[in-house]
């Protein structure tokens, strides 16, 4: 696999798209904090994250098994399209009804029950769209792909401005989110469907669910663990705390944005390389990790060592207190990095139940212990539990990708990050935090140059010879 041909171009397009997806993300996340403030921004938070959280029940990985059967069986992708749709529409009302009883249940209150409904209809509206952008990496349309994900928060933003420009609280932002996010499910939706029409017909959810669920069962875990530390947050603490320890969190999530572009990409050729090639799928695996894991490292670096600046700039004095958070999930995104290059592997060989499996015991280890931590170390305890069970994820993948017959290789190829990560505590205990990520950046090109090969080491021709 190399980076030129249409696999460059596939990650140029979603690439360039998820770049600036992520820029418009981080306007509004700034924007909204600032606005609302660390106790208003907590309420809001929590009721945001129920919502993401509960809006997979109804898709139940069908936004990747589209990717998986339209990219090995493409004329039957309308018809998983439609049954995807279908399903959604026939889970909304009892997921998001089980969202509001045990949001209740843990005592969030009144403020979290007016909220959380117009945010799950953007967290389902979302949803949609995604399916719709999920259909065009199928047929490869990674440029409209691309388009859909800026034009999504493109929606978002015009939501707060208009919300800011009436003076409207967090139920106003709520509400134009909701809106938002409908207005542009539906133009992605006709732009997938590319002048065919999609059959909504019942008889396709259930293979449309047989298909998904083994990716689903990964993704309801994944998508847990990520965030429901928010939850057990705001059941335990204040509206404030879940604000600085969301605020926090924020900023390892849309790092995270990276790899999950580089796992677009690639998804429908390594789902069809994973049926015959794998060769291929190693292949892909080694130029992954290569990638990934050195920026993980500098990512890492960066929010560890810069994290009072960039909660002060970007958020202001009144979230001091999410620095010190920001510096305890730093490890994260290293961990996630390395950790997606091993996911999509196991995926494409067909490792999905045992992926499935690493999922659910790392989101069960991360409950236990921040139902440990919590209550002594509050929100630092969660990003402890996070950390702990990223890492266990990350070791489980290793185990299952190397039993699939892919030589995984992390000694060799975390080697070097650990010379840098090296240089870069040194870096940083003399001359002061800001150097460590430029010394690990200059580590990771020595160690880089050691690998190369040398032209003064190849054969040459005998002086007056032919060369």
């Amino acid at each position: 696999m190399t980076l030129g041909g249409p696999f460059g171009r596939a990650i140029g397009w979603l690439g360039g798209g998820v770049f600036a997806s992520a820029v418009l993300q981080y306007i509004l996340f700034f924007a909204v904090a600032r606005w609302l403030g660390v106790a208003e921004y907590g309420a809001f938070s929590l009721a945001l994250t129920a919502a993401i959280l509960a809006a997979p029940f109804c898709d139940l990985g069908s936004s990747v098994s589209i990717v998986c059967t339209g990219s090995r069986r493409p004329d039957d992708l309308a018809a998983q399209l439609g049954g995807a749709l279908l399903l959604r529409a026939l889970m909304a009302v009892p997921v998001g009804l089980a969202a509001l009883g045990v949001g209740l249940a843990c005592g969030y209150g009144a403020t979290f029950a007016t909220l959380l409904p117009p945010l799950f209809v953007a967290a389902l509206a979302d949803g949609a769209g995604t399916l719709a952008s999920a259909a065009c990496q199928a047929e490869e349309r990674m440029a409209t792909a691309a388009l859909l994900q800026v034009a999504r928060n493109l929606l978002r933003g015009g939501a707060l401005v208009v919300t800011l420009l009436a003076g409207g609280g967090p139920h106003a932002l709520a509400t134009t989110f909701g809106l938002a996010s409908v207005v542009g499910a539906a133009v992605a939706l006709r732009i997938a469907a590319h002048g065919r029409t999609v059959p909504l017909a019942w008889q396709h959810v259930r293979p449309t669910l047989q298909a998904a669920l083994p990716f689903g069962a990964a993704i309801l875990a994944t998508g847990m663990q990520a965030q429901i530390g928010v939850l057990l947050l705001g059941w335990f603490d204040d509206e404030s705390a879940v604000g600085r320890y969301h605020a926090a969190l924020r900023f390892v999530l849309l790092l995270q944005m990276l790899p999950q572009v580089v796992a677009m990409a690639s998804a429908p050729r390594a789902f069809r390389a994973g049926a015959g090639d794998p060769t291929t799928v190693r292949s892909m695996y080694e130029r992954k990790l290569a990638a990934l894991a050195p920026i993980g490292l500098l990512a890492a670096l960066a929010l560890a060592t810069g994290s009072e600046w960039v909660v002060g700039h970007c958020l202001g004095s009144s979230f001091a207190g999410s620095a010190p958070l920001l510096l305890a999930l730093a490890p994260v995104p290293f961990v996630k990095f390395v950790a997606s290059a091993l996911a999509d592997t196991a995926s494409a060989l067909g490792r999905q139940r045992a992926y499935a499996v690493g999922c659910w015991l790392a989101l069960g280890l991360q409950v236990a212990a921040a139902l440990a931590l919590i209550p002594r170390f509050g929100p630092v305890g969660v990003a402890g539990a996070v950390v702990a069970s990223e890492t266990f994820l990350l070791l489980f993948l290793a185990s299952v990708t190397s039993a699939a017959g892919v030589p995984v290789g992390l000694g060799r190829a975390l080697r070097p990050l650990l010379w840098a990560a090296a240089a870069a505590a040194l870096a940083a205990a003399s001359a002061g935090p800001w150097a460590a990520v430029p010394a690990a950046a200059i580590g990771l090109l020595a160690q880089t140059a050691r690998r190369l090969p040398r032209p003064w080491t190849a054969s040459r021709a005998p002086l007056g010879g032919a060369a």
